[in-house]
């Protein structure tokens, strides 16, 4: 979401800065997790204060704020706060508040179009990102980096809080407040393009400099080397037309997980009419089919991938309508109980061996299950430290039973 090779801490707002500091403090050692929580507590009141993206409609209206572009200042709020809203879902108290944010956050996102691609002749423009490009007008020659980080910024933006908003719907019960299918921002590009330190490094990620641009999948394993991605809304209405398929080097490990968050999301709304029903099956079978030609390829955002297939194959089959009558606490407490059953079903390698998932046996409790509070930096474990994942798993349809009802 933040550009890091060209973040200049000096000129970024002072909410995303401290929001940037909460995060790091997560991870230190020398703090504990409820002192971390008191400072987002107080980051949450004071950037409410000095803010009016947390204003109701009619208050906007009164307040003659107006956005020009997601650029500057208006997008470092939205990350500040997307920022705040991840770090107040560790405590009931602070789900709340996290809750109550929400939807005028996403409001204030679409106010401002930040899932359209930037047309706007005043900022830069990236012609990679727009829609229906022929990739081929576009070389290293003519390639404008400033450009591209900024539409790709605000594409990482987009797309974090459309993943937050599932995530509200899935582990929280709550109605979603952004409308997935008119999300037509790409999805985010190669890490290695997003990391580069230069025009240069960029242009050859995104395989503008030739053949061997593909030396990026060294480092990325998850990458495709592609100049352009899809669209977010293209991809989903090509995952549910029988008639349209997806080609597996079109999107990257982010992209896919990103499209598979979404999925599961849809896939616990209870009383779907059958041709929805049909729809969603057809689209977990078809995901199925393009990650099997992918193979294992080493990447753990792809473990990930794997696992939220599952997921979403079980909820498709098992959600009831009492299950969504639930308080969000509960739902988060059922929910992440049935994501550790998978996670266990899955690492242990119960499915490749065609062993039934038991959804009705908690195993061992665990905090994660049962504890109403979590800890952040467990929750967002850094990159390196979900090797448990790293296991090659088959989604052959023959090795997945019913579960029955939850």
């Amino acid at each position: 979401m933040l550009h890091t090779p060209s973040l200049c801490l000096l000129d970024v707002h002072p909410t995303l800065l401290a929001g940037i500091c909460c995060i790091g403090a997560c991870y230190a050692n020398y703090l504990a997790a409820d002192t971390v929580r008191r400072a987002t507590d107080i980051l949450r009141v004071a950037a409410a204060a000095c803010s009016s993206f947390l204003l109701s409609d009619r208050d906007q209206h009164h307040h003659h704020h107006h956005h020009q572009t997601p650029f500057g200042h208006d997008a470092e709020e939205l990350q500040a706060f997307t920022i705040i809203v991840l770090h107040l879902l560790c405590t009931p108290s602070q789900r709340s508040q996290a809750r109550h944010m929400w939807p005028a956050l996403a409001r204030q996102a679409s106010q401002i179009g930040l899932f359209d691609v930037a047309t706007d002749a005043l900022v830069a423009l990236s012609p990679l990102h727009q829609a229906n490009l022929d990739p081929g007008l576009v070389s290293a020659s003519t390639f404008d980096w400033t450009g591209w980080v900024q539409q790709e910024e605000r594409s990482r933006l987009a797309h974090v809080m459309l993943v937050v908003d599932s995530a509200m719907v899935l582990y929280l019960n709550l109605p979603s407040h952004i409308d997935c299918f008119k999300v037509r921002a790409p999805l985010p590009a190669d890490d290695a393009a997003w990391d580069a330190g230069s025009a240069e490094t960029c242009a050859e990620a995104l395989g503008l400099l030739g053949a061997h641009a593909h030396a990026a999948r060294t480092e990325n394993t998850g990458d495709v080397a592609r100049p352009t991605q899809p669209c977010g809304d293209g991809v989903l209405q090509a995952l549910l037309q029988p008639s349209h398929d997806i080609m597996p080097d079109q999107t990257n490990s982010r992209g896919r997980f990103i499209i598979l968050s979404i999925h599961s999301m849809v896939c616990r709304q209870d009383s779907l009419p059958q041709p929805t029903l049909h729809q969603l099956e057809s689209a977990l079978d078809k995901f199925q089919s393009n990650l099997d030609h992918i193979g294992r390829i080493g990447s753990w955002r792809d473990d990930d991938v794997h696992l939220y297939w599952l997921l979403a194959k079980v909820l498709l089959k098992n959600t009831r309508p009492a299950h969504l009558c639930l308080t969000p606490d509960q739902h988060l407490v059922q929910i992440m109980q049935i994501l550790q059953l998978v996670r266990h079903w899955f690492v242990s390698g119960a499915a490749t061996r065609g062993e039934e998932l038991d959804l009705a046996d908690d195993g061992d409790a665990s905090y994660e299950t049962h504890n109403l509070t979590l800890t952040f930096s467990d929750v967002f474990k850094p990159v390196g430290e979900n090797d448990e994942l790293a296991v090659t798993i088959q989604t052959d349809p023959a090795t997945f039973y019913d579960a029955g009802e939850l």
